[in-house]
């Protein structure tokens, strides 16, 4: 595609040309949060979110994890959160909803995690090159829990050692009714 000799004309002589087309992101204003401790191993549907066109254009969008809020948390991987639709059309003012998936692997770190979903505009076809488009972003947030089975609990270091003394003083005091041995206690006057 080349430039026609009035557009090439134009753009020499500095005369500015109209443009009437623009494109546009939103993205709803509320973080995607998963509502309980994701547990490794298992998949978990997460709120959906929303993308409009705010442009004056059909335009096509794709949806991706990327961090661009700095956090304290822990990166979520890319490959974590199934995007329900990989390119999706909008009329201009046009809005939809996006289904997401979290899958957490077995073995995942316990802690918290962030990162963002960015939907952005993309040029269907286009491999390389520049090309003009927009993006917006909102949080995504969740905590993966411990993946101990079972019940778990610590004394304090102290507490510990009165309980095993006590389970030995009993473990003695069972033996010793087993052998038959007697133990009186008597006070001298």
């Amino acid at each position: 595609m080349g430039l026609t000799p009035g557009l090439a004309a134009a753009m020499f002589l500095g005369v500015p040309i109209a443009a009437h087309a623009s494109v546009g992101t939103g993205v709803g204003a509320s973080p995607i949060v998963l509502d309980r401790p994701a547990e490794p191993g298992h998949s978990y549907d997460l709120p959906k979110l929303y993308l409009v066109n705010t442009g004056s254009e059909l335009a096509h969008y794709t949806v991706r994890v990327r961090r661009y809020t700095p956090s304290s948390a822990r990166e979520i991987p890319s490959s974590w959160v199934a995007i329900g639709a990989a390119d999706i059309v909008l009329a201009a003012g046009q809005g939809t909803t996006v289904a997401l998936r979290l899958s957490v692997p077995p073995g995942a770190a316990p802690g918290k995690y962030a990162s963002n979903l960015v939907a952005g505009t993309v040029t269907p076809g286009q491999a390389t090159g520049a090309s003009l488009g927009a993006q917006a972003a909102t949080d995504l947030r969740f905590s993966v829990a411990s993946s101990q089975v079972g019940f778990s609990w610590q004394l304090p270091p102290l507490a510990s050692y009165a309980v095993g003394v006590a389970a030995l003083l009993l473990l003695l005091l069972v033996i010793g009714w087993r052998l038959g041995v007697r133990v009186q206690v008597q006070r001298r006057s």
